[in-house]
């Protein structure tokens, strides 16, 4: 059996082996939480910016048809060509802002689930860690 003080160093040193441990998993807890939040901050922008594309688009096209009009050329052929162009590259940059937010997203959620995954893997690299060390001050396998 170890002595008192032995017995108090070990039961500090596990104290403290657990705190750390605990601190790992609500630092990665934290981080998966930011990454989140950081997500759904990027899909709300990527849907802001989809949206913004649209509507400047329909301004746009709506200028366009008035500068037809004004110019006595009747909305068929090359100028009905030009407006379909218009409509479908705002459409195409509409699409890329939500398709780019989305992948955003999807990369904040990983970092998040992988830092997460870490903490645990920390976790528990520090408790065993911790064991070791209070099994070699309570006396653990005598060498000869």
């Amino acid at each position: 059996m170890s002595d008192p003080f032995t017995m108090a160093v070990a039961g500090i040193a596990t104290l403290g082996g657990g705190l750390q441990a605990k601190g790992m998993l609500d630092q990665g807890a934290a981080e998966q939480a930011a990454s989140q939040y950081n997500a759904l901050i990027a899909e709300k922008k990527g849907r802001q910016q989809e949206s913004l594309i649209r509507r400047e688009s329909r301004r746009h096209r709506g200028r366009m048809r008035t500068a037809i009009a004004k110019s006595g050329v009747t909305l068929e052929g090359s100028s009905m060509q030009a407006l379909a162009e218009s409509a479908a590259n705002a459409e195409f940059d509409a699409l890329s802002a939500r398709v780019s937010a989305q992948a955003e997203a999807r990369l904040s959620r990983r970092a998040g689930r992988t830092a997460q995954k870490q903490a645990k893997l920390s976790a528990l690299g520090s408790v065993l860690q911790t064991g070791a060390q209070v099994g070699g001050m309570l006396g653990g396998p005598k060498r000869a």
